[in-house]
């Protein structure tokens, strides 16, 4: 098994982009770091990830390393902040769309720094009033493979 730091090499993307990284192994941790003093227009990217292998082989390789990445904004650049009184549609105009282009681009960006493949489709969803800050993003399950 190569020694391939999945959670640096996220953290170190995630932050030459400008944005601010969390993860945590429980959804206490996840609360918690998101709920951190966050600025009109940061991004945040937080990540779940597991990872397994064949341990049948006598060197484990094809290790897989299945994320839950969720891309997301509190505050918009204008200071808009994001709330449950907003309908579905004006969470999407003011903060969805343009992150799930950032999310996308992300995703194809790491896989090829990291000469890594995505073995399967991705998928993304939206997801609204995440965490005790009501974070609002897109959330995609993507599983890369060294």
């Amino acid at each position: 098994m190569e020694d391939f730091d999945i959670i640096g090499a996220l953290k170190t993307k995630a932050e030459s982009n400008g944005w601010k990284f969390v993860t945590a192994f429980d959804s206490y941790q996840r609360n918690y770091g998101a709920t951190q003093e966050f600025q009109n227009g940061d991004i945040i990217l937080t990540v779940l990830f597991s990872y397994s292998f064949d341990a049948g082989t006598a060197v484990a390789n094809d290790i897989q390393y299945p994320c839950t990445l969720i891309l997301g904004r509190k505050f918009d650049a204008d200071g808009q902040v994001s709330s449950m009184d907003e309908t579905d549609q004006q969470k999407y105009d003011r903060r969805i769309k343009e992150l799930a282009v950032f999310l996308s681009s992300f995703i194809i960006q790491f896989k090829c720094e990291n000469q890594l493949t995505i073995p399967a489709r991705v998928s993304m969803a939206p997801v609204t009033n995440q965490f005790d800050t009501t974070l609002d993003g897109i959330q995609s399950n993507v599983t890369f493979e060294q």
